[in-house]
């Protein structure tokens, strides 16, 4: 890879290879400073990668990535062909570090949990470029979030192990928290979800090893449920009623009844050293999509026999996956992957891998939600301090 410099010395022309027969192009990366200072600036901050089976890598002529339904696969080297895409920023002060995204399609609100300024910040979605509205403080940093569509309720975990509760059923204003729930550990509560037929949310705490059952009816833990250090990210299914939670210390999925508080079983991912960080379930076919956090593959998995039916090596090594029944899409923030931090996007039926949006950072690409009314992805730049946005791909 090459660079060119213009006389400006603010600006940096990147060359980027071509692919897929389009001659090189060159994109202006703008100043980070100057980034800061624009609501919203459309910035050429990330490439599109679309995965094939047969292609080959214009700079390297590697092969890409391919799918395997092995249950031990092997990686292949190099990276899917890039197309172009366009972010949309969006920056907020101080300089992000979010876990999670939530997004409440009624409304148009969308929500991310911010480390750097302990509070969740709030966004109007309405149109397709996002509008800043302001931060609930919270009494600790935040980790993950759910939204209650039935409630008009955030569930969000917390650096202090307390689940924080927050009212957004008004329109005329940006929510307030009703309680912060303690689940008696000592470690964060991090990943959360929400069971709507019994209203209950669970709670990981991953460095504790167990997770807490909290009533959304009285805010309440009902029960607590001692599994292994290691957890991660966990996930409600409608089909049997039941949360499912990545194991990534044993390589292990969990699953808890919530309405009994008991583990009903534990069961082997399938895919050696997979360590998944993140699962998302399609209710329609009952098969979830989980991203390794320790190997460069995403896995498919059988929710009804908890068995691996295929996995992806175009994506890997991600901390997030959120599955959009609306346009029938998983959405994968993989910011750790070997051939770079992307966002990979899946049908969901069938399941297969159909492109990755590289980001430019790693910090990038890891939370993600999907606009339902304007067809737009979202992401975070921890660097410029915002929200990254791009139109879904046709």
């Amino acid at each position: 890879m090459t660079y060119l410099h213009d006389t400006d010395k603010h600006h940096t022309w990147r060359r980027f290879d071509a692919a897929e027969g389009h001659p090189p192009r060159y994109l202006r990366k703008p100043d980070h400073y100057r980034a800061l200072l624009v609501l919203l600036s459309a910035t050429s901050l990330g490439l599109a990668a679309c995965g094939s089976n047969s292609a080959t890598s214009a700079a390297s002529a590697t092969a890409a990535p391919t799918s395997t339904t092995s249950a031990t696969p092997t990686t292949s080297a190099g990276g899917a062909n890039p197309n172009y895409v366009k972010f949309t920023q969006v920056p907020i002060p101080p300089t992000l570090s979010v876990d999670f995204l939530a997004i409440n399609q009624t409304t148009h609100r969308l929500y991310d949990t911010n480390r750097t300024d302990s509070g969740v910040d709030v966004f109007d979605i309405s149109t397709p470029h996002a509008k800043f509205l302001g931060t609930i403080s919270l009494a600790a940093p935040p980790n993950g979030i759910v939204f209650a569509p039935d409630l008009n309720e955030l569930a969000v975990g917390l650096k202090d192990s307390s689940l924080a509760i927050i009212d957004v059923s008004s329109t005329k204003s940006i929510g307030k928290v009703v309680t912060s729930v303690p689940t008696g550990g000592k470690g964060r509560t991090d990943g959360v979800a929400y069971d709507p037929k019994d209203k209950v949310f669970i709670g990981v705490n991953g460095d504790d090893g167990f997770v807490s059952l909290v009533s959304a009816s009285t805010n309440k833990v009902v029960n607590k449920v001692n599994l292994d250090k290691g957890l991660e990210i966990p996930a409600y299914d409608t089909a049997d009623g039941m949360f499912y939670i990545d194991g990534s210390g044993k390589n292990l999925v969990y699953e808890v009844n919530p309405v009994t508080g008991k583990l009903v079983k534990s069961y082997p991912v399938g895919v050696p050293k997979c360590d998944p960080h993140g699962i998302s379930i399609n209710p329609t076919t009952n098969q979830a999509l989980m991203v390794c956090g320790d190997a460069n593959f995403t896995v498919l998995w059988n929710m009804s026999t908890h068995s691996v039916i295929k996995t992806f090596d175009q994506i890997g090594k991600g901390d997030a996956v959120v599955y959009d029944a609306k346009v029938n899409r998983w959405f994968v923030g993989a910011k750790h992957y070997s051939f770079g931090a992307r966002i990979g996007i899946f049908s969901a039926n069938p399941a297969e891998f159909l492109r990755a949006i590289v980001t430019t950072k790693a910090e990038d690409a890891n939370p993600t939600a999907y606009d339902e009314t304007n067809n737009i992805v979202y992401t975070v730049n921890r660097q410029a301090g915002g929200l990254m946005s791009f139109p879904l791909p046709a």
